[in-house]
Order: structure tokens, then C-alpha cells, then sequence
């Protein structure tokens, strides 16, 4: 499985000398901030200091061994020996230090159990999931499909979804209703499809919101619960750190506990 590149690639940025100053001195602060991140970039540096260990500092050692305490060997002999093990290129270190890198950071994160354990996306979808609060109008509104969608409204905040869906649909194959109520009846008809198990037909309308001013947050969380309930790990936990690392999200908190529940 793919992890999530936009996390991890902050974590081996900085641990490459990769990022500007500024950069480097807002996620230093982060990382006193955050004892598990502190404690991943610790595991990373342990890692890398014990890998930096390799070839071309074991071939100095035998270098010095040889000088030092066998005047017998040949310095000809000496080179040809230690030619034979040729150090690997700085591209091929450069990657293998950021492939152990990850692997640190993962098992500094997360524990061991990130490898073996496989997550209940399911059990964590029913534990998270909840409809959004009911919308309130005015009762001055008036409009002969009112009724319909105070029928729809009372399914949803009874988690009826199943009843709901149907009326969220007919109401919104109503041009006139539609524009005036559209928002709210597109965010309630794609989380009443995730509640009443098709998740799958909730993605579409959900990213039709996705940059919305009032509903952007909204609408990432329960993408997030579709693609738990789809049991697809990667789209999870990719829109998952998408919130935690959102610091203006609502659900950031959530998001985070989320992930580590994904393999605790």
C-alpha cells in the first residue's frame, strides 16, 4: 500500500535538508509541539546514523586495520582488495536512506502493529459516522414542496437514511426547489447515501463541494467515512491526513485520532 505522500514527504524533506528556512523553522516547531512526530523523527535519525554505517565507513576501517597492524600486506594489494566492494552512488545511498527513513517513520509513529495488524475500516466507519445537523428555515417559507422536505429532514435526523435518500432526490428533481435549496439538499442527499450504505454513489456528489466556502470540511470528512465504508485504505487514510493537516478543519482532531485507530 501506497502511504500517504503528502505527511511523509514533509518528514524526509526535512530530515534531507530539503526545505527552506523558513519551512524547516515552522515544522521544528511542530515537532516540539507533537511528541509522536518528535519521536518518528527520532526513529528516522536513528536509522539513518546506524545505515551511514555501510560500505565506504567499513572500508576506512579496514584501510586503517591494515596500516596500522599488518606492515606485511602490500599497499598494491591493500588497493585491489578494497576496490572490489565499490561504494554505492550518491543517488543510490540518496534513495535507500529515504526508503529506511519511511520505514522508520512509520513504526516511529504508528508501532510495529502499522505492518501486521489490518484495520476494521468497517467497525471504525460505524464508529465515526453521524449525520449533519438538520438545517433550519424560517416558518415564513413557504413553497408546496416544503412538506416533502420537512418529511426527508425528520427520515435523516431519525437516521432513516434509506427513507431519506428517495425524498432528497425528488426534491431535487424539481428545478424551482432545487435552486433554492440545492446546497443544503446535495450535502444531505451524498451523507444519506453513505448512511444508507451506498457510499459508493456518494463520492460524485460530494466532490461537487469539495471547494466550497461553508461545506469544504464537511464534505472531506464524509468522503472520508464513503471511502472507510469502501474499505479502500489508501483513498481513507490519503483524505484522512488531508484533514489532520489541515489546521482550520474542525475535524483535524478527529482525522488524527482516526489514523491511529486505522492500526492500534
Amino acid at each position: 500500500m501506497e502511504e500517504p505522500k503528502a505527511y511523509f514527504s514533509l518528514i524526509t524533506a526535512y530530515l534531507n535538508g530539503e526545505m527552506e528556512a523558513e519551512e524547516k523553522a515552522a515544522f521544528e516547531q511542530r515537532i516540539e509541539a507533537e511528541p509522536d512526530l518528535a519521536k518518528a523523527i527520532a526513529a528516522a535519525r536513528a536509522l539513518a546514523a546506524e545505515q551511514a554505517v555501510g560500505p565506504e565507513t567499513e572500508e576506512v576501517a579496514e584501510k586503517q586495520e591494515i596500516a596500522e597492524g599488518d606492515q606485511t600486506e602490500s599497499a598494491d594489494s591493500s588497493s585491489s582488495e578494497s576496490d572490489t566492494v565499490p561504494p554505492p552512488t550518491p543517488t543510490q545511498s540518496n534513495w535507500s536512506r529515504r526508503i529506511l527513513i519511511v520505514g522508520a517513520i512509520v513504526v516511529g509513529l504508528f508501532g510495529l502493529k502499522w505492518l501486521f495488524t489490518p484495520p476494521g475500516l468497517q467497525d471504525l466507519y460505524q464508529e465515526n459516522f453521524e449525520g449533519l445537523p438538520i438545517p433550519q428555515y424560517s416558518a415564513q417559507e413557504s413553497h408546496p414542496l416544503m412538506a416533502t422536505y420537512e418529511e426527508a429532514l425528520e427520515a435523516y435526523a431519525k437516521e432513516k437514511y434509506k427513507q431519506a435518500v428517495p425524498l432528497f432526490e425528488n426534491l431535487l428533481a424539481d428545478s424551482a426547489f432545487a435552486q433554492k435549496y440545492a446546497d443544503d439538499l446535495n450535502l444531505l442527499l451524498g451523507t444519506a447515501l453513505i448512511g444508507s450504505g451506498q457510499a459508493r454513489a456518494s463520492i460524485p456528489v460530494l466532490e461537487e463541494y469539495e471547494l466550497h466556502p461553508q461545506f469544504r470540511h464537511d464534505v472531506r470528512w464524509y468522503e472520508a467515512m464513503a471511502f472507510l465504508q469502501l474499505e479502500e485504505t489508501e483513498n481513507s487514510l490519503h483524505t484522512l491526513f488531508s484533514i489532520a493537516e489541515n489546521p482550520e478543519s474542525p475535524y483535524a482532531e478527529r482525522a488524527y485520532q482516526l489514523i491511529r485507530q486505522m492500526r492500534f
